[in-house]
C-alpha cells in the first residue's frame, strides 16, 4: 500500500525563481515556496474526503499563474481486499489518507511575460503554448 497522509510534488517553473503560494479547498493558506522546490502536502480532507490544491506562480514581469493539484483514488487502495482485508479498506486508508494520491505530482509552469499578453484572450492563447501539457486546472489573473 502507498502509505503515509502526505504526497511529495515537485514544483519548477520557467522562469526559475518564481514564488509559488498554495491553497487548500477553503482558500487557507498552506505553503509559500520558491521554485524549484518540493512540498509535501497531505492526500486529503478527512476521511473519504479528497483535497484540492490551487498554486499561485508570481515572478516579477511575468503574469499570475495559478494550476490545481487534486486528490483522486488511489489504485492500492483495492489491494486492500486482498492485502489490508477490510478493516484497511473501510477504516485505516480513509482516515490516514492512503486512500487517496495528489495528481499530477509534478507541476511546472511556464510563466507568461507581462509583455507577450495584454488581454484575456491573448493570455489564454500564450497559456496554452506554453503549457501544452494536460492540466487539472489552469488561469492566469492579469497584474495590476
Amino acid at each position: 500500500m502507498d502509505g503515509g497522509s502526505d504526497k511529495s510534488i515537485q514544483l519548477t517553473s520557467n522562469p526559475p525563481g518564481a514564488k509559488v503560494t498554495i491553497t487548500d479547498k477553503k482558500g487557507k493558506e498552506v505553503a509559500v515556496t520558491t521554485t524549484p522546490s518540493r512540498v509535501n502536502l497531505k492526500r486529503n480532507r478527512g476521511p473519504y474526503v479528497g483535497e484540492t490544491y490551487t498554486m499561485r506562480f508570481q515572478a516579477p514581469g511575468y503574469h499570475t499563474s495559478e494550476t490545481q493539484v487534486k486528490s483522486t483514488m488511489n489504485g492500492w487502495y483495492v489491494g486492500n481486499l486482498v492485502f489490508g482485508g477490510l478493516l484497511g479498506m473501510l477504516i485505516i486508508d480513509p482516515c490516514t489518507g492512503a486512500l487517496f494520491t495528489l495528481s499530477p505530482r509534478e507541476v511546472e509552469r511556464n510563466l507568461i511575460p507581462l509583455s507577450a499578453a495584454s488581454n484575456p484572450a491573448d493570455l489564454a492563447a500564450a497559456d496554452a503554448r506554453a503549457n501544452p501539457r494536460p492540466r487539472t486546472s489552469s488561469s492566469y489573473r492579469p497584474n495590476r
